[in-house]
């Protein structure tokens, strides 16, 4: 059986950006945010939020966008505040297009809400300018 890839970003030392400056904002990330790139990566996850009776957020996005480059410290802000809630990062790969397709992400940035109880509660597009609007379904979702 293939082991999970899940990966968990605690990452001490600051990562470099296009210019070859270091930037710890950009590379570290809280504890409770995870990776998944594999189905599996995302099912261990979504399993491990229902055994736990843990909420999970899920962040869908692309390397190569902007616009979820603009989100990702919004998201990080948020996972810092609620260490109680799992926070997943899923990008879009040539091996994991699928994954999005099958689970409705119809474009990036992108993100579901999953409770213990209730699995998929919230599936929406995010944005810099409505993201205090997904905060608050995190929050009513989460408390």
């Amino acid at each position: 059986m293939k082991r999970a890839t899940i990966q968990n970003n605690r990452r001490s030392g600051g990562g470099s950006n296009r210019r070859g400056k270091t930037s710890s904002s950009t590379s570290w990330r809280p504890p409770n945010v995870k990776i998944a790139v594999s189905l599996e990566d995302f099912s261990n996850v979504i399993e491990e939020g229902r055994t736990k009776k843990q909420v999970v957020v899920v962040r869908f996005y692309a390397t190569w966008c902007k616009k979820c480059h603009s989100i990702r410290p919004s998201f990080d802000k948020v996972a810092s505040s609620k260490p109680h809630v799992i926070f997943v990062d899923v990008p879009v790969t040539n091996t994991n297009v699928q994954l999005h397709q099958g689970l409705g992400v119809k474009s990036v940035p992108y993100a579901h809400i999953y409770c213990p109880e209730k699995g998929l509660v919230v599936e929406e597009k995010i944005s810099r300018s409505r993201f205090s609007e997904f905060e608050q379904l995190v929050d009513q979702h989460s408390s």
